[in-house]
């Protein structure tokens, strides 16, 4: 948007995550049909301040698996992770109309791929085309507070297609990468993003479940700790941030209607049963 003169009202810009599909199996026995992960939210950009505006980068939740027989153990889908709104951009626009592109890119990306490796480090691996178009690749991660920071830049070897690199210390839950290419020609080139999640080393445990008036979570809850409460819409009913370091925490509910919630601590999430 381009907006050149002044504007009356209230303006609100989203770039939202959709919501994950539910499945329903019907209690039919080993119909195991898994939910749908919720989307991500985007990102807004702002050439300068941001200006009084309302915006929106949520993520979406996850979907429901319901009435589930005989499936063992769920594996229940992920959340989406939270966009960003991104002030003082630079950007370079045309007012030059093309009917199409003159020419392929400079350089050109075969693969990027992630890997988790013994549950405790991440494989980049990749493969080029062309390397002696580029001059160095940086290995860029979506830090805590959903912003690219370059975890790790090395340089081209002419004649050398493939590359690999680590992460010898991703973080527990998501893990978000992407590959960024500096050409000879200062141009920048991005792979599409790689996700790898970790599992977590600090189990929690939930009960009463089903519940009424509190639960209780146990595990080893850092200063920081989100836990939110959502309904199974993904509307969110409470949040709490916990401001010290704690092995338990007892959540007292709000009046709620009896059936089914979701508890989420960070990125690990647990279905919850409320009762009357």
């Amino acid at each position: 948007m381009n907006v050149t003169n002044s504007y009356s009202g209230a303006l609100t810009i989203e770039a939202k995550g959709g919501n994950g599909g539910n499945t329903d199996n019907q209690n039919i026995t080993n119909r195991c049909y898994g939910a749908g992960g919720g989307g991500s939210g985007g990102v807004i950009y702002f050439n300068g301040a941001i200006p009084a505006v309302t915006t929106s980068t949520v993520a979406g939740s996850a979907g429901l698996e319901l009435r589930i027989v005989g499936c063992g153990t769920p594996a229940p889908p992920d959340n989406g992770t939270d966009g960003s709104v991104v002030p003082n951009y630079s950007y370079r626009t045309s007012t030059s109309p093309s009917t199409g592109c003159t020419g392929a890119l400079a350089v050109r990306i075969i693969y990027f791929n992630a890997s988790l490796v013994n549950n405790e480090k991440v494989k980049l691996e990749w493969d080029i085309a062309n390397p002696e178009e580029a001059t160095s690749f940086t290995i860029e991660k979506i830090n805590s507070l959903n912003n690219w920071i370059d975890l790790q830049t090395i340089g081209v070897q002419t004649n050398l297609h493939h590359y690999e690199m680590f992460d010898n210390a991703p973080t527990a839950g998501e893990n978000i990468y992407r590959l960024r290419i500096k050409g000879k020609d200062n141009s920048i080139t991005y792979s599409i993003q790689k996700r790898v999640v970790l599992k977590f080393n600090d189990h929690f445990s939930f009960y009463p479940n089903p519940a009424k008036d509190k639960i209780t979570i146990r595990g080893k809850l850092h200063a920081g700790t989100v836990i939110k409460l959502t309904d199974i819409t993904g509307k969110e009913i409470m949040k709490i941030i916990t401001n010290t370091s704690s092995s338990v925490i007892d959540l007292l509910l709000p009046s709620l209607d009896a059936g089914i919630y979701f508890l989420r601590v960070d990125n690990y999430t647990e279905k919850i049963m409320i009762l009357h």
